[in-house]
């Protein structure tokens, strides 16, 4: 079991009921922590490499908060 793993214990593209822009944050935070484990190789500032993994994370963390809360608070009303 790796750690990429053990942090998506499933993957985002097989659930068809996930929204596209979550897939696509997902997406990209794989990319991002792609670039944080071959920084060194490719002679990558580590901080820039970090930044773009945290913002890329936040990003994730808030569209599953959002889908979260629309499932716990659907509208009372759609137009």
């Amino acid at each position: 079991m790796t750690y990429h793993s053990l942090e998506h214990p499933f993957r985002p593209d097989e659930d068809p009921d996930m929204p596209p822009e979550l897939r696509e944050a997902f997406r990209r935070w794989g990319r991002a922590s792609n670039a944080l484990r071959l920084y060194k190789r490719r002679g990558w500032a580590l901080s820039s490499v970090q930044l773009a993994f945290d913002r890329e994370r936040a990003v994730v963390m808030q569209l599953i908060e959002d889908m979260e809360d629309l499932e716990r608070n659907p509208p009372l009303f759609t137009l």
